[in-house]
């Protein structure tokens, strides 16, 4: 599910139409990845939450501008709420599978965008690094590298469940090809 409140929504919605749910756990795609790494890692994970993330970004941002490493994003003010926005895009980016190694400058129209966006994105990988943390595309990535396909576990997948391009290749893993969709309602 994307969320535990919308499990818990399914599950309630299934017991009221009369069905009985036992031995019935909801988990997003973070957790079944966290449940991998954990069982295949001898070290816990330090998961980076959005507010750490945030302020870690706000942090860097303000660094890079001192340091006058940033061209496009020179003029701007370094704001929670920029930091917020510049957070975003570093997840959403590093969710799709991009690395500041991976990153292709070439489909950004500005030039000096595209050299503050990889930057931001080094020192951000860079900061995690020193600091021992793990984002969400980290713990994934690690799932994917210690996953095997689950065969005995019954999987059931929200309808509309909005999965990023390292989610979804998890999922792909996890689950087996000879899988049964039921033609649940939304």
């Amino acid at each position: 599910v994307d969320s535990h409140f919308i499990g818990e929504q399914i599950n309630e919605a299934f017991v009221k139409a009369g069905y009985q749910a036992i031995n019935l756990k909801y988990k997003t795609v973070k957790d079944l990845a966290r449940t991998v790494v954990d069982l295949n890692s001898d070290q816990p994970q330090n998961i980076l939450d959005q507010t750490v993330g945030v302020h870690f970004t706000y942090k860097l941002l303000k660094e890079l501008k001192n340091q006058e490493k940033l061209r496009y994003f020179a003029g701007m003010e370094i704001t929670p709420a920029f930091s917020h926005a510049i957070d975003t895009t570093i997840q959403t980016l590093r969710l799709a599978g991009y690395t500041k190694d991976t990153l292709k400058k070439n489909a950004f129209i500005n030039p000096d965008k595209a050299e503050d966006i990889y930057e931001i994105l080094a020192e951000y990988e860079n900061t995690l690094s020193i600091n021992q943390f793990t984002d969400k595309a980290g713990l994934i990535n690690k799932a994917l590298e210690a996953t095997q396909i689950e065969d005995k576990g019954v999987f059931i997948l929200q309808s509309s469940l909005n999965l990023s391009h390292l989610e979804d290749q998890f999922l792909r893993k996890i689950i087996p090809e000879s899988v049964y969709k039921l033609p649940l309602a939304p």
